[in-house]
């Protein structure tokens, strides 16, 4: 075991599990901030265990987990409640 993955592990308790209880309990607001915590250290959690693996292919696969999230994001999107017609 490396820093790398020591890095992970520290991460993974310290930092993601503290993000997915806040995510599951609390407001909406708190909730969104959790999950947008949550995917950022998830990314970094996934470029750490590249490094601590020396594997090169976990860096693709965090480029299109990002692509893929701000996709779902732009499609999952809240809309108005007028049915998104502005100016009027």
């Amino acid at each position: 075991m490396n820093a790398w993955l020591i890095a992970v592990a520290v991460l993974l308790v310290g930092g993601l599990a503290p993000c997915l209880v806040v995510t599951s309990f609390g407001s909406v607001p708190r909730r969104l901030v959790g999950l947008t915590v949550a995917n950022t250290l998830t990314v970094v959690i996934l470029l750490l265990l590249a490094e601590g693996l020396h594997r090169t292919s976990y860096p693709v696969g965090c480029a299109l987990v990002v692509v893929l999230g701000r996709f779902l994001d732009q499609t999952l999107r809240v809309r108005p409640a007028d049915g998104g017609a502005e100016g009027r």
